[in-house]
């Protein structure tokens, strides 16, 4: 599988990409369908083949990638779309998939936390009465924006030059966070992690192969007794 790579936390996608399944291996079962079946008969039974692979694919991603990735697994099912086939002198399966990013503190874990470790709730903090502070005035709160991409890491958000990532403590994006970014005008954009497409490509990428191949060589076998049973008409 080839992918575009990416794992910046300040753009918000990457380009939707396709998965390209390798069936080196199964070109001999698949060879030997051709022989025994006629055309229309081969074609029926590999496009069903396939079409039926769809939700387990998704099954599998959802499986394969969590202990690699922190990223939610109904998140991940979300991104894949349906196996497109081409069926002629070979045979080949690619799968969509959104390049979409997945935003920390929504499909990935975040925290953000002060020196020596204390988590932080609250963006202000109240401050005690005092001759220069006769009024017991609040004052914004400093913390560090912590994130967890890959699964069992925590990483530590930039705190400047290209992005300033903050967290949002109130209100309907509670726990959710940002990126302002000084070269764009300080504009603000969701902070994000890498897309599906990157996941494998890095980390999981066999694990993924090997369970889609074992899926389209149990579904090419099924749909093969089913022709030669007489089910499938």
């Amino acid at each position: 599988m080839a992918f575009s790579k990416g794992g910046s936390f300040t753009g918000a996608y990457n380009q939707n990409v396709m998965i390209t399944v390798d069936t080196t291996e199964l070109q001999g079962v698949i060879n030997h369908m051709r022989l025994i079946h006629s055309e229309a008969e081969f074609r029926k039974l590999m496009e069903r083949a396939f079409r039926r692979s769809a939700p387990r694919v998704r099954t599998i991603l959802k499986s394969e990638i969590p202990p690699e990735y922190a990223a939610k697994p109904a998140w991940i099912g979300h991104q894949v779309g349906s196996p497109q086939t081409f069926i002629g002198a070979e045979v080949s399966c690619t799968i969509p998939v959104s390049g979409i990013r997945g935003k920390v503190g929504r499909e990935y874990k975040a925290s953000a936390t002060e020196d020596g470790g204390a988590r932080v709730r609250k963006a202000y903090k109240k401050l005690r009465k005092s001759k220069k502070n006769p009024q017991g005035k609040s004052t914004r709160r400093s913390y560090k924006v912590m994130a967890q991409v890959l699964s069992g890491e925590t990483s530590e958000l930039p705190q400047g030059g290209r992005a300033v990532h903050f967290m949002v403590f109130t209100g309907s994006n509670k726990g959710r966070v940002y990126a302002r970014l000084p070269q764009e005008g300080n504009r603000i954009r969701p902070g994000v992690g890498i897309g599906v497409p990157q996941m494998p490509t890095n980390r999981s990428e066999q694990a993924v192969q090997d369970g889609i191949r074992d899926l389209l060589y149990e579904r090419i076998q099924h749909e093969h007794m089913a022709l030669v049973k007489g089910y499938a008409k």
